[in-house]
């Protein structure tokens, strides 16, 4: 997932490195990328229904992206056919500080969409398209966001038999025991 090409494709580029491909599923942040980042194909797709064949990647990049997911698993089931090589993080259900923060964080996005609803009548029925359409991503962030049970993706793993290792956000090499005290996690599948 691309995102706006920040930071990695544009390290990428900037190395020299060529062939290089970004998807993502929201059209406009690539059209930011292309408008900086020339010698990079564009994909607009969702991720667990990538339009490439068997092993098209040496690698695949995806960070601050697996929480958009509706189904973490399929799209790593997805990406584990199209690359050779995988980095991706998730937001790690299993560590309660970031269980607790997560539904604060939803009680917070409700709160603010009824806010608007309710505390500014005027501004509502004055500009409708924008309130609604600012109500529409709140709720949407609201449903989408989610945490990744990390039991589930160790286990797949596991069963395909996969080569991989597990960091924590400072890029420290961690053990499966250790997963549960960090927020996010970082995984590296590699020789797929």
């Amino acid at each position: 997932m691309s995102g706006t090409g920040y930071p990695f494709l544009t390290l990428l580029t900037e190395k020299g490195y060529n062939n290089l491909f970004a998807n993502d599923i929201a059209f406009n942040l690539l059209l930011k990328s292309k408008s900086t980042l020339k010698n990079v194909r564009y994909i607009n797709s969702d991720i667990q229904k990538l339009p490439f064949k068997k092993k098209t990647f040496d690698l695949l990049i995806c960070l601050h992206s697996s929480w958009y997911f509706s189904d973490v698993v399929n799209a790593l089931e997805n990406s584990i056919l199209i690359a050779d090589n995988i980095i991706i993080d998730f937001l790690n259900k299993n560590n309660f500080k970031k269980r607790i923060e997560f539904y604060i964080n939803k009680i917070y996005l409700v709160y603010n969409a009824f806010k608007h609803i309710f505390y500014y009548p005027y501004l509502f029925l004055k500009k409708r398209f924008n309130i609604f359409k600012r109500i529409y991503y709140l709720f949407q962030s609201i449903f989408e966001y989610k945490l990744t049970d990390m039991n589930k993706i160790i286990k797949l793993l596991k069963e395909k038999n996969l080569n991989y290792r597990i960091f924590n956000p400072l890029m420290e090499e961690i053990t499966e025991k250790q997963i549960k005290k960090y927020e996010r996690i970082i995984i590296y599948i590699y020789n797929i």
